[in-house]
């Protein structure tokens, strides 16, 4: 059995404001504490590795951390925050730095190339130069030889 109380309307508006302050109450402070322990941080690490190949590469790895784990995010959510921050984050450095990464990637290489062609070419031309001189003494020698005969 159910009781029915009956209040003025002065009363019942009061009591309905108390209603609303205590709702926005708990909203405000709800809000706070989410701001101060419910957010989460998104750790970026920017990669610039110049290899033995002098081959620079960009690359951006990341990972989201609760806080306290008392608001968790999902793993499927934080995955899709990690990969757009991964995803934004090497778009921007492309868009920044890409094209003299690239030119700077396709000069060292041929750099490189002409390197190694200058080695093989020296090593032509000493080798060139010691069949020359081989050659030039065994005709000496020859010369030198008939001449004794």
């Amino acid at each position: 059995m159910e009781k029915i109380i009956q209040l003025k309307e002065s009363e019942y508006n009061k009591l309905f404001e108390s209603a609303n302050l205590k709702e926005s109450e708990v909203e405000r402070m709800a809000k706070e504490m989410y701001e101060k322990k419910g957010t989460f941080s998104i750790n970026l690490e920017l990669d610039c590795k110049q290899d033995y190949q002098d081959t620079i590469t960009l690359k951006a790895y990341s990972y989201v951390k609760d806080w306290d784990g008392k608001y968790p995010l999902s793993e499927k959510d934080k995955r899709r925050i990690a990969d757009f921050v991964d995803y934004r984050a090497t778009k921007m450095m492309e868009k920044k730095f890409g094209r003299q990464i690239t030119n700077i990637n396709l000069w060292n290489t041929r750099l490189d190339l002409l390197r190694n062609w200058k080695l093989k070419f020296i090593g032509l031309t000493i080798f060139g130069w010691l069949a020359a001189l081989a050659l030039l003494l065994i005709a000496l020698l020859n010369k030198n030889s008939s001449n004794l005969n």
